[in-house]
């Protein structure tokens, strides 16, 4: 879950990034008031070693790209 800046007030430019290491899918999900943006929607990663990025790009909201499904 990516926090609201209320809670963690990571700069705007921040990258936050995971890497799905075993076969369990990891999905982003948005804290109370974050908006999550992505091409697609997709907010999954795609498979064992898919690496996906959150950039922060205004108050409480991030792009998330990469490896998605």
């Amino acid at each position: 879950t990516i926090p609201p800046n209320a809670a963690v007030a990571f700069p705007v430019g921040t990258v936050l990034q995971w890497l799905q290491n075993g076969a369990g899918i990891v999905t982003a999900g948005p804290g109370a008031g974050v908006t999550l943006r992505a091409r697609g929607g997709l907010l999954a990663s795609a498979g064992q070693y898919a690496m996906v990025s959150a950039t922060k790009i205004a108050t409480d909201e991030w792009v998330v790209t990469g490896d998605v499904a």
